[in-house]
């Protein structure tokens, strides 16, 4: 009976708990089952008391349980009391609008979530440094980070641990390390003493930290080195074919001061072929102490040596007549005396039509024509042709320096380029071409190049031959006319002809076309003034030695 009176009890229980709810809306499944466990977990504490109670209770009547059922009812509709709550107490060490110190920790974090694998290697060390914490490294000891400040307006930080093959790299300076307003801490709670620290991390931002595997170019894209390299090496091949061309265009157009600075840059270029070693080049440096030591001398000596060798024809320094001074056979090659063209000189001086023939088609230079007389004057015939020589021979000297340094081979040969410069013969072009210029072939064509020492030379040959052929004394007017057909001032072929060791005498007139002109001779007894011979070393110009020094 008094189970079943105790069931009767609470569905009285629950009839009464749902009419005092009235009109309520139900409740959804989760908080019904929450009732359920709770109405449960309160019939077990009312039965376990009912049992401890004596059995007076269990008589009671009807009319004294409906107190009693109302009272559990009432408890029902009542919410639940809270759950357990434990007090901590939290203590913030740094304000989060505290400014960041280098005593801030740094709180970093993986890109990929956790270690690279081969960096779970066991470590020596473990800890943070240089006012970073260390990050622990799975199954090793801890990482030791250094920070690094680079400096600027707006220094930035980075966290870098190396380790075997891999470097940790964290940047916290980063804006996308950390969301927009969002300040960072970090908390250390103790379970003993119920406590949480709050500290703020360094710079309220997070480091995002990343493996690089050591060797590793990471700041260009995969393939990009050799396509730089390939890149390289072509544009390499691309500067050396336009140079290639560049100086052929130079050598074959170009003028003679191009040339020159072309020359100089190419010289100036350094490369690593011509660089000698550290040994090397102070083996060839004693060398050249050495051999300056056994060549020292006075400033006698320096000289003397010096003016052996001048840019001049060759010539004896202990003469003392001018033809041998210099000589004409040791000047010109025999081959080029025996075949020069006499016989367009001799008509020429006898026969008028053939000098309009040669006017005309300019054969002969201005100067040499103005010196026929010369021949007719002759005293004899041996005499004649020396001086046809001799003149034949200036003018192909004059109508070589007329040309420009660079002489292209045309396709019809040496033959064809004496006809193009008048000269007539091959056998008279190729003696003087390998006596002032050097041979030079590119691309399949020749071409004989001469540079400003070997003209200068030419001048010297041609002002020989002037001499020569007018007696070794040269008159005003022809002075003038020379000066004229080389293209030169009057003060210029006066230092020629005393470079030559000739006495110049400026002479002044009317009939000349600036007032004034000059005369030469060379080694004349007129010019000795009664007294003893000269010779060609006396009539030389000295050559000039450093300035002296000028005391206070």
């Amino acid at each position: 009976m008094g189970k079943k009176r105790r069931h009767e009890e609470e569905a009285a229980a629950a009839a009464a708990a749902a009419a005092g709810a009235g009109a309520a809306p139900p409740s959804s499944s989760k908080k019904d089952k929450k009732k359920h466990k709770e109405k449960k977990q309160k019939r077990k504490h009312k039965e376990h008391a009912r049992s401890s109670g004596s059995d007076s209770d269990s008589s009671r009547s009807t009319g004294e349980r409906a107190p009693a059922a109302a009272a559990a009812a009432a408890a029902a509709a009542a919410p639940p009391p809270p759950g357990r709550r434990v007090p901590v107490a939290v203590s913030v060490a740094r304000e989060s609008d505290a400014p960041a110190d280098a005593c801030a920790p740094y709180v970093a974090y993986f890109a990929n979530g956790r270690l690279p694998g081969y960096a779970n290697a066991p470590a020596s060390s473990s800890g943070g440094g240089g006012g970073g914490g260390g990050g622990g490294g799975g199954g090793g000891g801890g990482w030791d980070f250094q920070v690094f400040e680079t400096p600027g307006p707006a220094p930035q930080r980075a966290l870098v641990s190396e380790r075997g093959v891999a470097t940790l790299i964290g940047r916290p300076a980063d804006p996308e390390l950390s969301s927009p307003g969002a300040q960072y801490a970090l908390g250390v709670f103790d379970p003993v003493a119920r406590t949480l620290q709050l500290v703020r991390a360094q710079g309220g931002q997070l480091a995002r930290v990343e493996a690089h595997v050591n060797g590793v170019n990471y700041g260009q894209p995969a393939g990009a080195a050799h396509a730089d390299a390939d890149a390289q090496a072509a544009l390499d091949a691309d500067v050396k074919s336009r140079r290639g061309m560049a100086t052929r265009l130079v050598e074959a157009f170009g003028s003679t001061r191009r040339r020159r600075q072309l020359k100089a840059r190419e010289d100036g270029i350094v490369r690593a072929d011509r660089l000698l070693s550290a040994d090397a080049a102070e083996a060839a440096l004693a060398r050249v102490n050495a051999t300056a030591a056994q060549e020292a001398g006075t400033r006698e000596q320096v000289l003397a040596r010096v003016a052996a060798h001048r840019n001049i024809p060759p010539h004896h320094l202990d003469a003392t007549e001018p033809h041998k001074a210099y000589p004409l056979r040791e000047m010109v090659p025999e081959q080029c005396l025996a075949s020069v063209n006499l016989g367009q000189l001799l008509h020429a001086a006898e026969k008028a039509e053939v000098l309009d023939k040669i006017v005309e088609r300019k054969l002969l230079p201005q100067y040499v024509l103005s010196r026929l007389p010369l021949l007719r004057a002759a005293a004899d015939e041996k005499e004649r042709k020396a001086k046809a020589r001799m003149l034949a021979l200036l003018a192909a000297l004059l109508q070589l320096v007329a040309q420009p340094n660079a002489l292209r081979v045309p396709e019809g040969g040496p033959e064809e380029l004496a006809r193009k410069l008048h000269i007539g013969r091959r056998e008279v072009l190729e003696p003087l071409l390998e006596l002032f210029y050097h041979r030079s072939s590119e691309e399949g064509r020749e071409s004989w190049l001469r540079d400003g020492a070997k003209r200068e030379l030419q001048v010297g040959y041609a002002l020989v031959l002037a001499l020569d052929a007018e007696g070794w004394v040269l008159a005003a007017p022809q002075f003038e006319e020379l000066a004229a057909q080389l293209r030169m001032a009057l003060p210029d072929v006066a230092q020629r002809f005393r470079e030559l060791g000739c006495v110049c005498t400026p002479v002044k007139g009317p009939d000349f076309r600036e007032g004034r002109s000059y005369t030469a001779s060379l080694l004349q007894p007129a010019a000795r003034g009664g007294g003893a011979p000269k010779t060609l070393a006396e009539c030389l110009p000295k050559p000039k030695g450093p300035p002296k020094a000028r005391g206070r």
